[in-house]
């Protein structure tokens, strides 16, 4: 019941997201060919990430809007909105932090990434021993908040 209420959820709030922020490129041609962003007609990139611990700690979310300005409420949008836009929106091609020491602590996480990078889906999922894994797996910045 409740991974169904959790899914629900994410895809609820991933709408309301995608709602708010509906920016075409069109409106900022400069951007999109100057970035790699968007093409012209199409929705700016628009992520919601997903933290959930595998204990009885609530799942922890951000939202990020890229393009053309950052936008959102994960902390350092601008860095992750850097690291996405360099992977067109695949989490998985982002290189994983070399600067990232991580302790041996078993508290496994999923990490989860939900939107669009211009006219396509974008959809990442990772299993991770702890939250420092993931961030530092993921490149870190798109999952450290």
């Amino acid at each position: 019941m409740r991974a169904r209420f959790t899914r629900w959820a994410v895809v609820a709030l991933l709408a309301v997201v995608a709602g708010q922020v509906p920016v075409s490129a069109a409106a900022h041609p400069e951007t999109a060919a100057g970035r790699g962003g968007t093409e012209p007609g199409t929705v700016a990139p628009q992520f919601l990430l997903v933290v959930r611990s595998a204990g009885v700690e609530a799942a922890r979310t951000a939202t990020l809007s890229c393009d053309p300005a950052v936008g959102g409420s994960h902390p350092d949008g601008i860095a992750a909105c850097a690291q996405l836009r360099d992977a067109q929106g695949h989490v998985e091609r982002i290189p994983a932090s070399v600067q990232s020491m991580c302790t041996a602590q078993y508290d496994p996480v999923t990490v989860e990434l939900h939107g669009r990078w211009g006219s396509q889906s974008r959809y990442f999922t990772g299993e991770f021993g702890n939250s420092c894994e993931a961030v530092a797996a993921t490149g870190g910045v798109v999952f450290r908040f």
